[in-house]
């Protein structure tokens, strides 16, 4: 068992960077992925020991077919966040 394992996952939109589902050590919060997201990004942080340091990772795990629409709310809205 790890010591922490936390992520959230960011959905891009026309609108700009939505908060998706978010698992902490606690809890787990589902958010379905809105109709109009193009590319969703999870974000995670996992700590194996308290002795170790966090392994601070992102990922698509989901993207449109339309790379162009991808490519242009990217450049509007910037990358996925980071955790908070």
């Amino acid at each position: 068992m790890s010591a922490s394992n936390e992520w959230t996952e960011y959905h891009l939109t026309p609108k700009g960077w939505v908060t998706g589902t978010e698992k902490t050590d606690f809890s787990l919060t589902e958010r379905p992925r809105p109709d109009d997201a193009v590319q969703t990004v999870k974000v995670r942080d996992y700590l194996s020991s308290i002795y170790s340091s966090v392994d601070h990772t992102r990922r698509v795990v989901w993207e449109s077919k339309d790379s162009q629409a991808i490519a242009a709310l990217k450049a509007k809205h910037g990358e996925a966040p980071d955790l908070a």
